[in-house]
């Protein structure tokens, strides 16, 4: 088998020899050569290349083949890499860069090699797609090659293009396999980095959503607060009658302290809160506005609750031995007070347009 094949290489060599400046001639002995196993033929055969057109990417991709093959990681790695930065768009020698980079980091135990021209998702879909269609190509052409065999087995020259085209076929499909193994590990990096900014937007709405409620509620403080002093005299009043310990008016939107006058142990704001909280609650069983009013009675006293306007609850706290129906008269009394200034100061409607 050996002398055919060198026949065969003659040809070309008497073909190049003819017209040295054939680089394309060149290549083409290059690659029979080195896929017969005459690397040293190749070696000089891409040498003359480079030296004819030295920005022949080809002759790189070859000359890094026969150092892998030889086992000299780097220096293929270095071939590779001249080759890409002729032609950065190469996707073969892309593939073959990253591919040889991850066996020279697990074989060399070397970490200072980056791989700047990974191929993205969108150029592994398309080689894969021209791969797959070579590689169905190189199995028609082994077919035929056999075919041949058959009908004429003593013409050895097909032997030597049979072993040409096998070898190229076995390159292609490890080089299908890893495309596919990047296609499956780019399309995971794709959709977890989709998830990761699916869920950064879902924070920062979340966030945007929290810091405009957070704002909207600061302004709605400040304008209760600054409208709140519309009632502090009445508040006062109501709050001297000897059976009233506290008086409160609560915000029900926000559990807010709009206004207190009067003795409590407990803290004004907590208690609104807590009464705020329980009148939601009370109002989600059903149709609260039915109910005039609430009374709860405890060791230390009564607490009488109202709403008495739009998210606004009259609290008053009673004293230990207070007696409902009189105090239903002083709120009564205090009530329609606090009802008026609501109207003039139109509280309501101004507190209202900031939930808007």
């Amino acid at each position: 088998m050996i002398r055919p094949i060198l026949k065969k290489l003659s040809e070309y060599e008497k073909l190049i020899e003819e017209n040295p400046g054939d680089y394309e001639r060149l290549l083409e002995y290059a690659r029979l050569s080195l896929h017969t196993g005459y690397r040293l033929k190749a070696l000089k055969a891409i040498n003359r290349v480079k030296k004819v057109k030295p920005d022949c990417s080809d002759a790189y991709l070859y000359l890094a083949k026969i150092f892998y093959e030889l086992k000299l990681y780097p220096q293929s790695l270095k071939e590779l890499l001249d080759a890409l930065q002729l032609d950065p768009n190469n996707i073969y020698g892309r593939f073959l860069y990253e591919k040889l980079l991850s066996e020279v980091i697990e074989k060399e135990n070397k970490t200072e090699y980056i791989p700047p021209f990974a191929p993205n998702l969108g150029e592994i879909e398309f080689a894969l797609k021209r791969y797959e269609i070579l590689e169905e190509d190189l199995v028609n052409e082994l077919k035929a090659i056999e075919e041949a065999q058959t009908e004429s087995p003593e013409d050895v020259l097909l032997e030597f293009d049979h072993i040409v085209v096998e070898k190229e076929f076995k390159e292609w499909q490890d080089l299908i396999e890893y495309a596919r193994f990047k296609l499956e590990e780019e399309y995971e990096k794709k959709r977890k980095e989709e998830e990761e900014t699916r869920k950064r937007l879902q924070l920062e709405e979340i966030e945007r959503k929290r810091a405009e409620e957070e704002a909207r509620r600061k302004a709605y403080q400040d304008k209760l607060q600054e409208l709140s002093s519309v009632f502090e005299e009445t508040l006062n009043q109501f709050a001297e009658h000897k059976m009233i310990a506290c008086v409160l008016l609560v915000d029900l939107c926000y559990g807010l302290l709009v206004k207190k006058a009067g003795e409590s142990r407990a803290p004004g704001e907590k208690v609104a809160q807590m009464i705020a909280v329980a009148v939601n609650k009370i109002k989600d069983w059903g149709d609260s506005r039915k109910l005039d009013y609430w009374v709860i009675e405890y060791k230390d006293g009564l607490l009488f609750l109202e709403i008495i306007a739009e998210n606004l609850s009259l609290v008053v706290i009673g004293d230990k031995g207070s007696n409902l129906g009189a105090m239903r008269i002083v709120i009564d009394k205090y009530k329609l007070e606090l009802l008026e200034k609501l109207r003039h100061s139109k509280f309501t409607e101004i507190l209202q347009s900031f939930l808007l």
